[in-house]
């Protein structure tokens, strides 16, 4: 089977130096003998929460360790610095309440590694592109710097709920009228195949100490999404109560959405008040069900929501 692993720390020792600022924690992260790569550098945190993740081969009956090091980003040529590291049986965080589990480091922080088993079939992924709308400005003397989060919800061992962040936009500087570029998200990876699963928007004033201001978040799901974009719909940004601004989704389009083999799709769809027979229903009786043939695969269904905003 197929497992996704994600990571983020909290309370890690500043390594920079005096007078140097925060550190820039990356992991990097090795599965046995294997290499899976490592994280986005998280820049002036001691608390990252990286969006990078590694999708890997993994057999139940096999003990593999998990390792997980972790290091300062040093620019200038110079070599990076420790910042702890953390070994985990992989089989032992699948099975732990939340699939996540944590580890001490050292000097110091916490170390949460979370395992998540990933369907046998594709479940395709999302492609989404937001623009802002007057957004709020939180900068003292010059405009804000936004950027943007989508967020899930989890659940730590202690039962606890936390917004984990799955995708972070690129900054766009001195801009209360954001277009930020399109971005690809993994259907498994936002909401495990339920559409409706709860996630979280939340955009933010970039500052370089790492201290980043919210200007607002608003709680969604990929089927308001898709919603958002098809009756060009607006989500509103709110904070304390208060109006910050606004989103829309000027595409959202899930690609690559493969069949069930164990549930046929529904017979009828309805989109856009238009009730119309289901092609994939037909796929899944062809491939999976009595009408089954042993024939080629069908392609990847493309369901496709798009909003030209007027010039």
């Amino acid at each position: 089977m197929k497992v996704e692993i994600s990571l983020f720390a909290t309370k890690l020792k500043n390594v920079a130096g005096f007078g140097k600022g925060t550190s820039d924690p990356y992991a990097v992260v090795t599965l046995g003998e294997s290499n899976l790569g490592k994280t986005e550098p998280y820049k002036n945190s001691l608390n990252p929460m990286w969006t990078t993740r590694f999708v890997t081969e993994y057999t139940r009956e096999l003990e593999l360790t998990l390792s997980v090091d972790i290091f300062d980003e040093i620019n200038k040529g110079k070599k990076d610095k420790p910042m702890g590291s953390a070994t985990f049986e992989l089989g032992d965080v699948l099975q732990s309440s939340g699939h996540i589990k944590s580890a001490p480091l050292k000097p110091g922080g916490e170390l949460y590694v979370r395992v998540q088993e990933l369907a046998p079939f594709d479940r395709g992924s999302l492609h989404l592109q937001i623009r802002g709308i007057q957004l709020a400005n939180v900068e003292m003397f010059s405009k804000s710097d936004p950027f943007y989060e989508i967020q899930t919800a989890r659940s730590l061992p202690n039962g606890s709920q936390f917004w984990q962040p799955i995708y972070r936009s690129e900054i766009i500087k001195n801009n209360l009228q954001p277009k930020w570029n399109e971005c690809e998200l993994s259907i498994e990876s936002l909401c495990a195949g339920n559409h409706e699963r709860p996630l979280q928007i939340q955009v933010f004033d970039w500052e370089k100490s790492g201290k980043h201001q919210s200007i607002g978040m608003l709680r969604t799901n990929v089927k308001k999404l898709l919603s958002a974009c098809l009756t060009n719909g607006v989500l509103q940004l709110i904070q304390d109560n208060r109006f910050y601004g606004t989103l829309m989704c000027t595409k959202a389009e899930i690609v690559g959405e493969g069949l069930d083999p164990t549930k046929p799709p529904p017979r009828f769809k309805t989109i856009n008040g238009v009730r119309n027979f289901n092609p994939q229903y037909a796929e899944w009786q062809q491939q999976f069900g009595s009408g089954a043939s042993g024939g080629p695969a069908p392609a990847p269904s493309k369901q496709t929501f798009s909003y030209n905003p007027p010039r």
